[in-house]
């Protein structure tokens, strides 16, 4: 693919980094991408080949590299969001974000809603509280021991077929190297976070995709952000897992830029 340009803002107390993709059109406009957590800004890769505008992938991890305390939710991974925006003088924008992502990405919308032009939210939901019980009790064994075989099982519940080894190393690593006390930070935060009350104030046309597959989330999860958000829609796509860009990126892909060209 064409390369990417790495980046950084400085938030204060610390750093975050992201990635640009300049693209060749710009009939999509603008795009950023957030991942999820267990994954990382990769996940994207193959995403960035196919969006023709301005596309900018966000590595949230590496706001815990220095003092993040200030980001340490996911309405802080918002803010930062915002942070960024403002930094590269961007317009309208569309946002793409998974799990986490697609969290943070709720926020963004619903703070800033004349901002966010288009919305995509991939296996995600409004709350928290409610993950299917076997997902949460992996959760739960993770924020207790966040060791490299805890990472590794956690990364790959968010995938239905693993990609090749090499690519699975390199999201390995980018999750076990990031600062657990970080991550447990706001995985904690947003098993307290009830977005459904600010549901409404998102303007964003909004896709809601959610794979057959999905460890973690439900219909019921689809059904509450379509009940809460005015212009919205869903599609399942079946045999994929939580995080669809990667383990069904063929099926993903058209899903994405038809709604993104729409």
């Amino acid at each position: 693919m064409e390369e990417l340009e790495a980046k950084s803002i400085n938030l204060g107390t610390t750093r975050m980094k992201y990635y640009l993709h300049e693209g060749r059109e710009d009939e999509q406009g603008t795009v950023v991408l957030l991942h999820p957590w267990f994954g990382c800004w990769e996940f994207w890769t193959q995403t960035l080949e196919v969006t023709r505008g301005r596309s900018y992938a966000v590595d949230f991890y590496s706001l815990g590299d220095r003092e993040w305390s200030n980001f340490g939710s996911p309405l802080g991974l918002a803010a930062a969001v915002m942070l960024l925006v403002g930094h590269e003088k961007l317009g309208k924008f569309s946002l793409v974000g998974n799990s986490m992502g697609g969290i943070a990405a709720q926020c963004v919308a619903a703070m800033c809603p004349e901002k966010v032009e288009k919305l995509v939210l991939i296996g995600t939901g409004a709350v928290t509280s409610n993950l299917k019980s076997d997902y949460a009790a992996a959760l739960q064994n993770w924020i207790a021991d966040p060791n490299p075989a805890n990472s590794e099982a956690m990364l790959g519940r968010l995938i239905a077929r693993r990609p090749d080894s090499q690519t699975f190393s390199r999201y390995l690593n980018a999750v076990v190297s990031a600062n657990k006390e970080f991550m447990k930070s706001v995985l904690t935060h947003a098993f307290h976070l009830d977005l459904k009350p600010f549901l409404s104030n998102i303007l964003a046309r909004t896709l809601i995709i959610r794979g057959e597959l999905d460890q973690g989330r439900t219909h019921r999860d689809v059904e509450i952000l379509l009940n809460g958000i005015r212009s919205s829609q869903s599609v399942e796509i079946g045999n994929a897992g939580h995080s669809p860009m990667v383990d069904s990126f063929s099926t993903f892909a058209p899903i994405l830029t038809g709604f993104l060209n729409g």
